[in-house]
């Protein structure tokens, strides 16, 4: 690999991390109202999946330390959101390890 597909790849990288965190960032943003407890569970859950796709694009050897750090901090989050749901009784959402 040479270094214009290194840098190729990073960009690509790159790129698909900025648009979910863009996606995340408008959806903050038009959401005026504080979600309930199931709704922050899916949205958990996305972004932990959101996490595994990030995590299975890197290539660059600089962000395999971010992509495993990103991905267990959405992976905790959504396990403790599930837990505290559980707790309420809150049943209507899916509790999946991926």
């Amino acid at each position: 690999m040479d270094y214009l597909d290194k840098i190729k790849a990073f960009l690509n990288c790159l790129i698909k991390f900025l648009s979910v965190w863009l996606s995340n960032l408008i959806i903050k943003e038009n959401n005026k109202y504080k979600a309930t407890l199931a709704e922050q569970v899916a949205q958990a859950r996305l972004e932990w999946q959101n996490a595994l796709l990030i995590f299975n694009e890197i290539s660059e050897q600089e962000l395999i330390d971010y992509a495993i750090y990103n991905l267990k901090a959405r992976e905790e989050y959504y396990l403790y959101l599930t837990k505290l749901a559980q707790k309420k009784g809150i049943k209507n959402f899916t509790v999946d390890i991926m």
